[in-house]
């Protein structure tokens, strides 16, 4: 939380049991619309293919969710 008041891009990653906590955080620390990315619940216990799968999801949803408005490189300061 402290690095996206600091201007970084940040993003949460957590699994579908934990989204209502993560938004009330989230809005409890000044940062309601902080990025939220859901992975399906459980992890644990799934073979490695359906994790990997659920792996690649996230980590397209986090870089589209933490580049979103970024200038290009050329444009940038």
């Amino acid at each position: 939380m402290e690095l996206d008041k600091a201007g970084v891009a940040t993003a949460v990653l957590c699994s579908t049991p934990f989204v209502a906590m993560a938004k009330a955080e989230a809005a409890a620390l000044g940062l309601p619309d902080l990025p939220i990315i859901v992975v399906d619940h459980p992890l644990g216990g799934q073979p490695p293919d359906v994790v990997e799968v659920r792996a690649d999801q996230a980590i397209s949803r986090l870089l589209e969710a933490v580049t979103a408005g970024e200038l290009p490189l050329e444009a940038r300061g």
